[in-house]
């Protein structure tokens, strides 16, 4: 399921929980708040489990820069899948 998707579901769910029928404008900056809100959760996760990786391997500081700057390295290319996916 795309990011697309998602945040039109998410619409769809909305419109019907507040029963209401939005306009094409309002769906659409719906639409754009919630892709940009999974974008965010997405990119807060990411680094996240960088600092995680790194208070895990203390032991190691070397293998924890490691896996921080390996997970650090793949946001351009999760930031670039992301937005493929709209």
């Amino acid at each position: 399921m795309t990011i697309n998707d998602l945040a039109a579901k998410a619409v769809e769910e909305i419109a019907k929980a507040l029963d209401v029928q939005p306009s094409d404008a309002q769906a659409k900056s719906v639409d754009d708040i919630v892709q940009q809100a999974i974008i965010n959760a997405v990119l807060e996760e990411r680094s996240r489990c960088a600092t995680v990786a790194t208070n895990v391997c203390t032991a190691d500081q070397d293998l924890a820069h490691k896996i921080q700057a390996e997970i650090r390295a793949d946001e351009a290319a999760l930031i670039a899948n992301l937005s493929a996916l709209r």
